[in-house]
């Protein structure tokens, strides 16, 4: 029997080469996969590997937090999102064995509920605290991954196209899991005028409903929280799908 595993947080760097020596020191690697943009052709910065079970039980235990390239890998065994608990021959749970506990419900953000709190670090390491900024005009854009090219149009598109949110008072944050080094060399390369902040351990999107575990990075969502600390506005998009930012500028203009 085989096993996929899911490695995430790989530098853009990374060749599939050498992910492949990377796990090869835990047993025989069958197949690694490097999925990249369908517009760029950049790796989107993670991979699939295909393992012995016993060898990729090893590779995780081992590589799960290691470091490549600078970057902490996260390193899981794939599931794909329909996966259930093994059946038995009438469709049910194998007779005798426990009955499963209900898979967690996803967190549903609405308009009008308080937003969720949190503390990350920015691209220079300064600690954004969102209760900290109770009495302004926050937007927050969620986002996968530094460096990608649906998320760089997006995040351009604000630096280039809606300047009039920070002129308008509103702090303007991009989210993702990557890392306050890969924040800072994202935001000088593309000269935005937002912060971006890390999420490397996704807590934040999660506590905001956008969290995928398949890809282990952001869905695309916009939130605009108003002064009193509420959501005011929502957008969700899926991975694959570019945002239209345009109806932030009405939310913010009700707010203002």
């Amino acid at each position: 029997m085989t096993k996929s595993i899911y490695v995430g947080n790989l530098p853009f760097t990374a060749s599939d080469g050498e992910v492949r020596d990377f796990f090869a020191a835990y047993g025989s690697v069958i197949n690694v996969s490097l999925p990249t943009d369908r517009e760029t052709g950049r790796p989107r910065g993670f991979a699939f590997v295909e393992m012995d079970d016993g060898d990729a039980d090893s590779a995780i235990n081992a590589l799960d937090g290691a470091v490549l390239g600078g970057r902490t890998l996260r390193v899981n065994e794939a599931r794909s999102r329909d996966a259930g608990p093994p059946r038995g021959d009438h469709g049910g749970p194998p007779r005798g064995a426990p009955s499963a506990p209900p898979p967690p419900r996803p967190v549903e953000l609405e308009v009008g509920q308080q937003a969720p709190d949190f503390t990350l670090a920015d691209e220079e390491n300064r600690q954004i605290t969102l209760s900290d900024m109770r009495g302004s005009l926050i937007v927050l854009l969620f986002y996968a991954f530094d460096f990608s090219g649906i998320c760089q149009a997006e995040l351009c598109d604000v630096r280039d196209n809606y300047s009039s949110w920070q002129a308008a008072g509103a702090h303007v944050y991009g989210v993702s899991r990557d890392s306050r080094f890969a924040h800072a060399a994202f935001k000088e390369q593309q000269n935005f005028s937002h912060s971006l902040l890390a999420d490397v351990k996704g807590d934040v999107a999660r506590a905001y409903g956008t969290w995928n575990d398949q890809v282990g990075a952001a869905e695309r969502l916009t939130v605009v929280i108003d002064r009193e600390g509420k959501v005011a506005h929502m957008q969700k998009n899926a991975i694959p799908d570019q945002r239209d930012h345009s109806a932030v500028e009405g939310a913010i203009s009700a707010i203002v």
